[in-house]
């Protein structure tokens, strides 16, 4: 049977391929944005890029310490058309936060 596909290696990539769309439904469902990896893989173009940290004020238990968080925006360019993302990390909460939209008109 040689020239046949192989029906499991096929069902794992369809399964892999509906993962990654059910993925990109959920995070379209909840609000969430495209992040800069997936804008680059895209055709985006990054054009600038700012890098900076912010002291903050600690948060419970810790306000007695200053937390940094450290900020990168990226301004991406793909046809004419602007994208803004911004990601942030924060050292205290170990949290990381990424959001990406259009420029406002």
């Amino acid at each position: 049977m040689a020239g046949l596909i192989n029906p499991h290696r096929l069902a794992a990539v369809l399964g892999l391929v509906f993962a990654f769309v059910a993925f990109g439904a959920l995070q379209s469902a909840l609000g969430q944005s495209v992040g800069v990896y997936a804008l680059t893989q895209a055709g985006w173009q990054i054009v600038k890029q700012v890098e900076k940290n912010e002291i903050r004020s600690g948060v419970s238990p810790y306000t007695g310490l200053a937390r940094v968080v450290s900020i990168t925006e990226y301004h991406l360019e793909k046809e004419g058309k602007m994208m803004f993302c911004r990601l942030s990390y924060d050292s205290q909460q170990d949290r990381q936060e990424e959001r990406c939209e259009e420029p406002q008109a």
